[in-house]
């Protein structure tokens, strides 16, 4: 997480996706259907933002069932996202269980 003063530009934040390390989504904050601070007035309206609070936005274009060949994760597999300015979450796959 980072604080208001070390994003320049919140409008425009490169955003990316990364599958075993392959770009798989490349996009912008400026492509988001409602920008940040429309999202986070819609909703503060319903609901206490606290510190700590996320806010999840959807996904880009380009996500793997429209793809030709499909592609879905596997158990094993490493999908990391990047916010430009805010940083780089990864995520391994697991099995479900039972």
């Amino acid at each position: 997480m980072v604080t208001r003063d070390e994003v320049r530009e919140p409008r425009n934040l490169k955003i990316g996706l990364r599958m075993n390390g392959v770009l798989k989504q490349s996009s912008s904050t400026r492509e988001l259907i409602f920008g940040i601070p429309e999202l986070i007035s819609r909703l503060s309206a319903s609901t206490t933002l606290r510190p700590r609070t996320v806010i999840s936005t959807g996904t880009p274009p380009e996500v793997g069932q429209s793809r030709m060949p499909q592609e879905f994760l596997r158990a094993g597999d490493e999908v990391s996202v990047g916010v430009e300015s805010v940083g780089t979450i990864v995520n391994p796959v697991v099995a479900r269980r039972g």
